[in-house]
């Protein structure tokens, strides 16, 4: 009895492909034709079918995204987590070298965002952070200039996230 495995491509990657196509599986090097089944709830949908011909495959260039995840039962699942766990502390990393490479020390505290200029270290840029947050709630004219030249709460994480300047500002 012969045993072909089955195409290591995801379906969302299938949709993409012309029906009749045969191609390369990228994994484990055997042809499959892309063929229209009906499925028990009468739906189409395209599968990848064992092709045993002559044609030619299209040899596909997929990204490790658009692959199946392999076999746990010979993988084992620790490695991608431990890989995601990687790629989030490197994003981590990434977002405080932004933030503490900006000129300015920002905090946002009671749903305002304070920014003060960095003066020498980091805990002195705190420091004086928390003096002009503790001043600007006992003077109701600075907290008032603070919340008329406030950036939107979502729009300032974004910019804080992505890198990109966004300047919309909250019209009273």
């Amino acid at each position: 009895m012969l045993v072909i495995p089955s195409c290591s491509l995801r379906s969302k990657y299938i949709r993409t492909i012309p029906i009749n196509q045969v191609i390369l599986d990228p994994v484990n090097k055997l042809k499959y034709i892309i063929e229209e089944k009906r499925s028990n709830n009468n739906t189409l949908s395209k599968v990848a079918s064992p092709y045993f011909g002559d044609e030619e495959p299209l040899v596909l260039e997929v990204s490790d995204e658009s692959l199946k995840i392999a076999n746990p039962n010979r993988f084992n699942p620790s490695v991608l987590m431990k890989n995601r766990i990687a790629e989030l502390e490197d994003k981590v990393v990434q977002l405080n070298n932004h933030l503490s490479s900006s000129s300015k020390y920002e905090q946002i505290k009671d749903g305002i965002i304070y920014a003060v200029k960095m003066n020498g270290s980091l805990e002195e840029s705190e420091l004086e952070l928390e003096a002009f947050i503790k001043s600007s709630w006992k003077n109701p004219d600075v907290l008032h200039s603070l919340m008329l030249g406030q950036k939107r709460l979502q729009s300032k994480l974004l910019e804080l996230l992505s890198k990109e300047s966004i300047e919309k500002e909250i019209v009273f």
